[in-house]
This record gives structure tokens, sequence and C-alpha cells, in this order.
């Protein structure tokens, strides 16, 4: 029998080289199929008049097999915001629920919506008109969407107040928005509740402080303590996409940053986690052509891989959405087709240096705009507005075997052992975050010591629940140099060495 020899002197026979093709035309043939288990469109929406989606502004939002749904339509003659769901993973879809009030027919901005869930817990927010000056308003439902709490103004006396963003991690709910209180050039403001939206703190400014100019279309990224928050914003002749980051939960924040090389041109940044993966996503224009650039870490943000590209080379505004679960990527963008929007979709294995072949999720002649994909467990759910109709309605698609469930990772068993994480930033000069985590109900210790092993700083001592937390070191009483920040459990003790600077 014929006979390969490799450059080693290794030899395979040629039906060994022959089994390696099969199994080779095998994984193309799987990957196709993968692509095709996008079951047929649903349209969710039968409106008078027009339906409109938010993309990326979280139209979508999956908590186990329940699915909902939020968006804007004029069935009533006026803007208001709508809400269905889902509870058996996307296969059937209840009533349409409206949720707000007294709306307005004609506004310079569609109110869009954002949705957040929790567990059973469901949190929306939108802007309206219906004073006469764009308001922030918000809503909840504590049983998944079955009843609704009151409607609540978050913001009714600040001028112009809209395009609002939403996330929540367990009690704990964020929102932010842009408004003009401080005159002519809008920021972004944020706020929070810990209890579940019942109470809300302060508004806090996060954009202006180190970069002026006209923000707007936030959007919020939260695992744990570490809330991102993105915008992009208008100055000197060019939007210009912007961020910044709490370890703490919101207490306090980093000074505004750009992922990007060249900040230049850059719009349309949203940040997601996966811990401990950590995604930027943003759009950039090269010779008046957009395409979408992206970073990413695999360590929670110690360290950074080299900016990657996806050249979609769309002429007009490049709207995207995406969801990540791991090192797998699950990107929806608006593409267009003679004129026409399509969405599209495709995948990356392995946090976007390979991306799959591009799958049509709408036909070529419709219409569509305003995708928004989300994932929970291995399916996939897919929303935006689609103009096949004659006005915009809400369409829906889901893939049941979509996502890897070998990387899906929200519910990975805790450690057996303690775990102490490398502090971020590292070094630092103002504060910094840690992360650490107990297997079982305990007291843990967390101290700071200097070279000679002295207790300088004690940054916790409490009991803790079974998971990952989150404490603050705060540099401003310590001398730059180097300490070992330990961490004692149950026995046990973990050490990290932490700089500070000056």
């Amino acid at each position: 029998m014929k006979t390969h020899t490799h450059r080693d002197g290794r030899s395979i026979t040629a039906s060994r080289a022959w089994i390696a093709f099969v199994v080779l035309l095998l994984c193309c043939v799987n990957a196709g199929t993968a692509q095709a288990q996008w079951e047929p469109e649903m349209r969710l929406t039968s409106a008078p008049d027009s339906s409109q989606s938010s993309g990326s502004f979280n139209a979508l939002a999956v908590s186990g097999d329940t699915v909902h749904v939020v968006w804007a339509d004029r069935r009533s003659g006026d803007w208001e915001i709508y809400y269905k769901r889902s509870v058996d993973d996307g296969v059937s879809w209840g009533d349409d629920v409206r949720i707000s009030t007294n709306g307005k027919h004609i506004l310079a901005y569609r109110p869009m919506a954002s949705i957040a869930v929790s567990g059973s817990k469901v949190h929306v927010v939108w802007h309206n008109e219906r004073t006469g000056e764009y308001e922030v308003y918000y809503r909840r439902s504590m049983d998944g969407g079955s009843t609704w709490d009151a409607e609540e103004c978050l913001y009714c006396d600040v001028i112009r107040s809209w395009m609002p963003s939403i996330a929540a991690h367990g009690n704990t709910v964020h929102v932010a928005w842009a408004d003009f209180r401080d005159g002519y050039l809008s920021s972004l403001y944020h706020i929070r509740s810990t209890d579940d939206g019942h109470t809300w703190s302060e508004a806090r400014r996060l954009s202006g402080t180190a970069i002026a100019g006209y923000a707007q279309s936030a959007r919020i990224s939260v695992t744990d303590a570490r809330v991102y928050v993105s915008w992009h914003y208008y100055f000197g002749g060019t939007w210009k996409a912007s961020y910044t980051l709490s370890t703490d939960g919101g207490d306090t924040w980093w000074d505004e940053n750009n992922p990007a090389g060249d900040p230049s041109g850059t719009d349309y940044l949203t940040i997601q986690q996966s811990y401990p993966y950590i995604y930027y996503l943003w759009s950039e224009k090269e010779s008046s052509l957009w395409n979408l650039h992206y970073r990413h870490s695999t360590d929670a943000g110690l360290r950074w891989q080299q900016e990657g590209s996806l050249r979609l080379q769309q002429v007009g505004y490049l709207l995207y959405s995406y969801a990540a679960a791991g090192p797998v990527l699950h990107l929806a963008w608006r593409d267009e087709v003679n004129g026409l929007g399509v969405i599209r979709y495709s995948c990356s294995t392995d946090a976007g240096a390979q991306w799959g072949e591009f799958v049509e999720i709408s036909p070529f002649d419709t219409g569509a705009n305003f995708p928004t994909i989300a994932r929970s467990g291995s399916t996939l759910h897919l929303v935006w507005t689609d103009y096949r109709d004659g006005a915009g309605e809400i369409y829906y698609r889901r893939n049941p075997t979509g996502n890897p469930v070998s990387v899906e990772n929200d519910d990975v068993p805790l450690p057996a052992d303690i775990v102490l994480e490398q502090n971020y930033p590292n070094p630092f000069s103002g504060s910094s975050s840690m992360r650490f985590t107990v297997p079982e109900r305990s007291r843990a210790i967390l101290t700071l010591h200097d070279p000679l092993g002295r207790t300088v700083a004690t940054i916790g001592d409490r009991e803790y629940e079974p998971g990952t937390h989150s404490a603050r070191i705060d540099a401003a009483a310590l001398p730059a140099g180097n300490y070992l920040c330990r961490l004692t459990c149950g026995g046990q003790m973990r050490t990290r060495m932490i700089t500070v600077l000056r």
C-alpha cells in the first residue's frame, strides 16, 4: 500500500489519509448543519401601525426557558412600549402587554425600550415626551412578567433625559441615560438600586469628566461588582466611542477611555462580560465604510489581545448585536442588499480570531433593521424589525442548538477550595478590585501586608455566601511599593502580590 512520509520520518498510509479526509468532510457537513438549525421565523406583532425594536439597547432578555421582548409601536395612535414573553424557550408566545401609558405621537427618537432580567425579576426602561420634555420611565415585574408594578418616572425634572439602558444582577439594578442638565452638551448619568428598583441612588455623572462632547446611547454590562457603561459622543466634527468601569458595583468609577488605537471615527461601542472573558466591540469608519472592530481579554481584563477587525464594509451606519459565552461570540448585524436591510448572523468559537459563514436570518427584499441576539443554554434567540408588511413589525427566530453548551459558563460549579484572583487594575494608584471565591458560607478575611509581613490594612472580614465576591482596595493611604494581599478562609490561605504607584 502506498505510504506518505512526513519530514520528521513518521508515515501514514493512504487509507489513513483517506480517513482523515472523510473526518474533515463530516466536520464541514456538521458545521453547515449547525448553521442550518435556525428555525423558521415568527412574526411577533400585528400592529396596524409601525412597531420598532431597540437593537443593541437590549430589546431581548432571557432567563432559563423564559424569553422576554420589548418594543415600541403606534397601534394606539401614540408611541407606547409593549412587552411579550415565551415560557417555553421561544416555541410559543403569549399576548402583547402594554406597559407604558400616555405616549407621544411624534418623537424625534422613538421611545427605545431596554429590558433586563435577573431570575424572575424583569426591569424595563424607556424615554417619552408626554409632558413636552423627554423623561426616563421605569417599570418592573417581580414574577417573570405575569404582573407589573406601577409605572415610575425616574427623572422628570431634567432637560431632555433620553435613550436609557438597564442591566441587573441579583437585587441590584443599574440605569444609564443622557441628559442636558449641564448645558448644550449632553452627558451620561448613572443611578443604581440595590433593592430591585424600589429605591434609587442619586444620579452620578459619568461622561464629560475627562472628555467633553455630545454624549448619548448608553449601554450597560454588569456581572457581580464589575459594571461597564459605554456610549458615543460627538465632538470636533466626529463621533467617538467611550466607556467607563466600576469594579465595586457603582460606588466609584474609572476615568473615561476608548479601546481603539485611534479613537477618531469610532462609534456604537458595546461591552460584554462572560467571565473570565471580556469583549469590546465597536464600529469604525474607514474610507467612508463602516467595519466592526473588537478587542478581548481572557483573564478578566488583566491583559488584552490585539485589536481585530471583521470587515463588513457597510456604507451606512453599522447596527449590530452580539452575545458572548466564554470564547464563543454570536454576532447579528444589519447588512444591505440592493439598498434594503437584511439581518445576518455569524459565529466565532475562538474569541473572534476566526468567523464562520454568514447566515441570512431575514429575506433579502424586506428591509430589516435593529437586530438583538441573546442566548440561554444551547439556544440562540434573535429579534429584529422588519418592513415587509408595509410598516415595521417584530420578527423572531431561534436556533435551539446554536450555542455549544460546553462553553456555557453561567452555572459553573464552585471550586472545592478558595480562590483569590489577581487584582484589577494592577499596578494602580487610586483603587483596585480584588475578586475571590468561597465554596461555602464561611468567614473570610482579606488583609494587606507589607514586604516584612506586617498587616497594613484589613480589606474585608465577615461572613460570605458561597460564590464569587469583590473587594475594593484603596491606595490613598498606602506608600508606593509592593504588597501582599492575603485571603484566609476555612483553614486555607491564598496570597497575591499587588503594586501601588505614585
